[in-house]
């Protein structure tokens, strides 16, 4: 299976006191191109969408319209919430979104079932795991004590493993 793997996208961000939007469209539309043109699986955003949590309407808009194109294409995206992104509007659409195979996480969530995307080799499980502070993996996670970050990662990854059956073919966001 062949993947794009893309992160940092960072719509909205400023330089000096000029938007990088129509650079970021031009380059984004070349991505867009290479997807296609490689005959790739599945694209995935590791993060990072938006330079800031409320990112201006036009960086919305622009991700909008480029999910949009990859779902012209059929061709699955899955992406996750970085530590520059809001996770509630990383999570916007969550639901309708993955019904033109987009798939996001914004928010860590204990027991959150993998996309599954398939090849002629079968099944491959990808766990969506979106940036999460140990103060979110506590809670979300029921966890009473204090968690260090490694320790919340470690938590995280493995209730991911404890979805996908033994011995599948998997890979983490």
């Amino acid at each position: 299976m062949r993947f794009l793997h893309t992160a940092d996208w960072h719509l909205g961000k400023l330089f000096g006191q000029r938007y990088q939007t129509e650079d970021q469209r031009y380059v984004l539309g070349e991505l867009l191109s290479l997807a296609k043109d490689e005959c790739v699986d599945a694209v995935v955003i590791a993060g990072d969408i938006f330079d800031r949590s409320v990112p201006p309407a036009e960086a919305v808009d622009l991700m909008s319209e480029v999910l949009a194109r990859f779902a012209e294409l059929r061709l699955p995206v899955l992406y996750i919430a970085g530590n520059h992104d809001s996770a509630s509007r990383i999570d916007f659409g969550r639901t309708v979104l993955a019904k033109s195979r987009v798939y996001l996480a914004g928010h860590v969530r204990q027991g959150a079932a993998p996309v599954v995307l398939e090849d002629a080799d079968g099944p491959v499980y990808v766990s969506l795991l979106p940036f999460a502070s140990p103060l979110e993996v506590r809670e979300a996670f029921g966890v009473e004590s204090a968690l260090t970050y490694d320790e919340a990662m470690a938590l995280v990854v493995a209730d991911a493993r404890a979805q996908i059956p033994g011995g599948a073919r998997s890979i983490a966001v």
